[in-house]
Parts: structure tokens; C-alpha cells; sequence
């Protein structure tokens, strides 16, 4: 007896907002079991221990890792938005009903969890540059602005900490990018290659059943 499929809920798994995205990436993996995640974390607290023990400034640290953010992250979130335009562009109508059947046990398919992990990572890296952005501002129209030292360097304290774990998490994510694209590009390749082994295989049972 075939599935009866509920129509309002088949929307809700197709919904194009944050809360379906973020629900589709966590089925796939959640966030915490990443090493993309943890080695983002890892780095931050290394390059906190570093300024403390050298005791850098974390305004000046602050300020050049915006700058940084500001001049290489446009140019990364291009790259991964040329990613995401192959995924969904270049596919034929063949390989797509192969990809969109859904991964048992998930309810979510192949093609699902490899465009939420373009989504998400592309989210994370235009997040970077928001912050960067806002930061910068803060920095500029706060410079005649005079706090507490010890406010002043918890601030700064918190504020390098914010910036410094989404700038690292955005550039380690292209890893996961590029793993991304290889994956979808062995995908293709099966899909491509069995579609010709079973035209050949064709081909050859009706040479066979020409021969007398």
C-alpha cells in the first residue's frame, strides 16, 4: 500500500527559512560533533592565551582582525556562492530524481544536506562580515568615547573573542566547502558513470540477441 503523504507537512519540510536550513544541517550533523566547530574553538582559545601572554593590545587585535575579515571574506563568500550556483544549476533531471529521494533514516534527501551545507556556511561567513562591519563602526564612533579601564578591556576582551572564533570558523568552513564540492562531484560522477555501464549493458544484450 503506498505512503499517503501529508500535504501540509510535506511543505513544512520545504519551507525556505532559517528554522528549516538550520533543521536540515543539524539532521546531517550537528554542530557540536564538527571538527570544523571545535578546531574554530580550539584557535580562538590559542590566540587568546597568546595575547594574554604577550600582552598585546585586544583594541589593536580587535581592529586588525575586522580589517582582515573585511578585505578577504567578500571575496571567500564568492567562491562559495559560485559552489552553491553548480549544485543546484548543473544537474540533470536523472541525477535529481536519484539525489532527492530522502536518506533513510533522515526524512531529508542527499540534494537537501548538500545545499544546506553551502546555506549554512555561506550564512556564517556573511555573519562575519556583518560583524566586522559593525565593529569597525563601534571602533570609529566610540574612538572619542572614554570608559573604565577595566570596562574597557572587558569589552575588548569579549568583543575579540566574538570576532575571532566567527572570522576563524568562516575561513575553516571552506574546508568543509571543498569537501563539499568533491563530494558532489563523486556524486555526478556515479550517477554519470553507471547511467553509460547501463547504456553499454544495453547495448551488448541486444548485439547478443542479434547473433544468431
Amino acid at each position: 500500500m503506498p505512503n499517503i503523504i501529508d500535504p501540509e507537512e510535506y511543505k513544512k519540510e520545504h519551507k525556505g527559512n532559517l528554522k528549516t536550513l538550520l533543521k536540515i544541517y543539524w539532521n546531517n550533523k550537528p554542530i557540536w560533533k564538527s571538527y570544523f566547530f571545535w578546531t574554530a574553538i580550539v584557535l580562538t582559545l590559542i590566540s587568546q592565551v597568546v595575547i594574554v601572554l604577550t600582552s598585546a593590545s585586544f583594541y589593536d587585535s580587535i581592529n586588525y582582525v575586522a580589517n582582515q575579515m573585511m578585505s578577504i571574506m567578500p571575496n571567500i563568500l564568492g567562491f562559495n556562492l559560485g559552489g552553491y550556483v553548480l549544485l543546484i544549476g548543473l544537474n540533470s533531471q536523472n541525477i535529481l530524481d536519484e539525489i532527492t529521494e530522502p536518506v533513510k533514516p533522515s526524512k531529508y534527501s542527499l540534494f537537501q544536506m548538500q545545499s544546506s551545507v553551502f546555506a549554512f556556511s555561506i550564512l556564517v561567513q556573511a555573519s562575519s562580515i556583518l560583524i566586522g562591519y559593525m565593529i569597525m563602526g563601534i571602533m570609529n564612533l566610540g574612538a572619542n568615547i572614554f570608559l573604565p579601564v577595566e570596562l574597557a578591556r572587558t569589552i575588548n576582551f569579549i568583543g575579540f573573542i566574538l570576532l575571532n572564533f566567527i572570522s576563524l570558523y568562516s575561513l575553516i568552513l571552506i574546508g568543509q566547502i571543498v569537501i563539499n564540492i568533491f563530494n558532489f562531484g563523486q556524486i555526478l560522477h556515479f550517477f554519470v558513470r553507471l547511467e553509460r555501464l547501463e547504456k553499454e549493458f544495453e547495448e551488448d544484450e541486444k548485439q547478443k540477441n542479434k547473433r544468431p
